[in-house]
């Protein structure tokens, strides 16, 4: 039995004191839990690196997701998103112990959840995209959901129906979207969390971190000098997809946004590409 070493604690729950159950045999902890199974309700909720509002954001979880919490103190949860398998302390806010089943997705970069079926009625929060709801009635102009509240009939496509294919055409839709270090929805993004966003979209499954998204997605580029659309190109803890030959699409903290630059100005600023893989 090891005491963890050989295992990324991004993604395996365990600490000095508490790890999960699945990891029983694998790490050395006192206490080995089970956890509990959490549905998200909060639009988007920060995941820090400590119980505090204070702490580093790690990344984000949205309405919708799953989180498995392995312990709940002082108001904070500690656990695993289901998503991604991130994990990090979230806020005892947001989350209920009935299961989403989403049957449509929010297709608008964001989208308002109303406390009734009105324009008028004031926001209680804001859903962005991607995220997986449960209908449970539609009008044709508001959709009630299951967990509460009603969203726009307009902003939402059925998951049978969600037809994302091209991850360019995804992240292009993020330009503008301000620069969030952990940030993965269109209300802010770093550079790891547009290429999962935009990943996801089109089922294709992503991990959260640069280095992590180096040696889970795609193929290595044949011909690295000649990159095409929709390659991704990798630098030291930054990454970005192609646009075509010569343009990078990425969020960077440089602009403080996601933009579309030429790469060899990006390289011209000290960014040196340590690889290029190219998405099936």
């Amino acid at each position: 039995m090891s005491n963890g070493a050989s295992l990324d604690p991004r993604i395996h729950p365990f600490r000095t004191d508490i790890a999960a159950e699945s990891l029983r045999g694998h790490v050395i902890a006192p206490k080995f839990v089970t956890g509990r199974v959490l549905a998200v309700t909060k639009g988007v909720a920060p995941l820090r690196k400590s119980p505090s509002i204070a702490a580093a954001q790690l990344s984000e979880i949205r309405f919708g997701d799953s989180f498995t919490s392995y312990e709940l103190k002082d108001g904070w949860h500690w656990g695993q998103c289901e998503r991604d398998g991130y994990v990090g302390y979230v806020r005892d806010d947001g989350f209920s112990a009935t299961a989403v089943k989403p049957t449509h997705r929010i297709k608008k970069l964001t989208s308002f959840l109303f406390p009734e079926a009105s324009i008028k009625s004031p926001p209680i929060d804001t859903l962005t995209f991607f995220s997986g709801v449960e209908v449970i009635r539609n009008d044709g102009k508001f959709a009630e959901l299951k967990s509460g509240g009603f969203i726009h009939a307009h902003h939402l496509t059925p998951i049978s129906d969600w037809a994302e294919r091209d991850v360019v055409f995804n992240a292009g839709r993020m330009l503008g979207v301000p620069y969030l270090w952990g940030g993965n929805t269109p209300k802010g993004l770093d550079c790891s969390g547009l290429i999962q966003l935009a990943c996801e979209a089109v089922g294709i499954t992503c991990p959260r971190d640069s280095d992590m998204q180096t040696a889970a997605l795609g193929k290595e580029s044949p011909d690295p000098s000649k990159p095409h659309r929709g390659d991704i190109i990798f630098f030291p803890g930054h990454v970005g997809f192609m646009t075509d030959q010569t343009d990078l699409l990425h969020a960077n903290a440089y602009h403080g946004c996601v933009v579309v630059e030429p790469l060899a100005d990006v390289v011209a600023r000290g960014d040196k590409i340590t690889g290029v893989r190219r998405l099936a």
